[in-house]
């Protein structure tokens, strides 16, 4: 499901909240969490119910004034993910991990397989585009 970035974007969450979202990914941080993560932690299914909210960027903002009483009415875990935030060995560590899930099938990623020769007219497709020589 698409949500679009706009004026409705806190109750669009709200309502997606109450099926329980566990993880966000989230490259915008700014205004747009802003607005997310209230509208995700108090639409929770129940207050045990763990979103871990992952901050990959700030395409939206640095800052987010983040209201304590969210952090204590919900299982909220805010945390990054960046070159920081792991030591070398525990990134490879995880590579290795990831990488050896998917080759066992366990876990799967949807792609859409083009010719390199087709990259202009299918690059704003929607999607996950893989381009083979």
């Amino acid at each position: 499901e698409v949500i679009p970035l706009d004026e409705h974007l806190g109750s669009e969450l709200a309502r997606v909240g109450t099926d329980g979202v566990d993880v966000v990914l989230d490259f915008l941080w700014g205004d747009t969490a802003n607005t997310a993560i209230p509208a995700l932690a108090r639409s929770a299914p129940n207050p045990q119910h763990r979103i871990d909210w992952v901050n990959l960027g700030a395409l939206d903002g640095v800052n987010v004034p983040l209201d304590s009483t969210l952090l204590r009415m919900a299982d909220l875990h805010v945390w990054g993910s960046g070159a920081g935030a792991y030591s070398p060995e525990r990134r490879r560590d995880l590579a290795d991990a990831a990488l050896d899930l998917a080759a066992r099938g366990i876990i799967q990623v949807d792609i859409e397989q083009h010719a390199l020769a087709d990259i202009t007219s299918t690059w704003n497709d929607r999607g996950r585009l893989v381009y083979m020589v």
